[in-house]
């Protein structure tokens, strides 16, 4: 176990404030308005999506779309003018990270090494075949390398 990672955990959630709380409902009930999508309008996006909707579930479907546009108005009266956007929930503690670096290996004997059959310094792969056309040219396989590739 971490002991570090656990430590920040600990005085991470302990700074939490676990009564506050929100819910769908209370989003829907308090963002008022039209909480339908007309009937044109669904069947309109429906085609865009080129998804094609069941006529019994239309209504509900557009209910559904309603709320979904009730809660998106409503969390975007939220004021975040003076939130700063956060990179982690745990800005305040450093991030030890690593340097990167890469290397690019142009030695092409080397990296021939490592496929099962190589030709004239490219990599030789099986055929992909299907198995009707398997089928078709019937059980003619040798032990022949040039029958597998």
């Amino acid at each position: 176990m971490n002991v570090g990672r656990y430590l920040i955990n600990k005085r991470y959630y302990s700074t939490l404030n676990w009564n506050q709380g929100w819910s769908v409902k209370e989003i829907l009930n308090s963002g008022g308005g039209n909480s339908s999508i007309s009937r044109e309008k669904l069947e309109h996006l429906a085609q865009l999506s080129m998804i094609s909707v069941p006529e019994e579930k239309k209504d509900e479907y557009c209910r559904d779309l309603g709320n979904i546009l009730v809660a998106m108005e409503t969390m975007q009266k939220v004021n975040t003018d003076n939130v700063k956007p956060l990179l982690t929930i745990l800005e305040q503690y450093p991030l030890h990270v690593h340097q990167e670096s890469t290397s690019v290996n142009t030695d092409h004997e080397t990296i021939l090494k490592h496929p099962k059959y190589t030709q004239s310094g490219f990599y030789v792969v099986p055929k992909q075949v299907s198995s009707a056309t398997q089928s078709n040219n019937g059980n003619n396989s040798n032990n022949n390398i040039d029958d597998e590739f």
